[in-house]
């Protein structure tokens, strides 16, 4: 299960489709960050910019608490502000 500090679990559905989504993005960030060279850093950073804009617009989909979905948001937002710094 998700767990975010801040939340309760109550807030959290329990969905395996929500689930294996949030598995996906892990995997990426671990790719970025194990990724030896500038270009499939690069790469798996737009792959993890994706995954996150899909998985935001699951979390609608499935109703997830709007403050949910503002954090991925957030997220989604650092990500891309930062990109140069974090992608290489």
């Amino acid at each position: 299960m998700w767990r975010t500090s801040g939340y309760a679990a109550r807030d959290i559905p329990v969905n395996e489709y929500l689930s294996a989504w949030h598995r996906q993005i892990r995997a990426t960030a671990d790719q970025v960050l194990v990724s030896r060279s500038d270009p499939r850093r690069s790469g798996k950073f737009d792959q993890l910019l994706e995954e996150m804009r899909v998985y935001r617009h699951k979390l609608e989909v499935y109703q997830v608490a709007p403050d949910i979905i503002a954090s991925v948001e957030r997220l989604i937002d650092i990500l891309r502000r930062y990109r140069h710094a974090l992608s290489g």
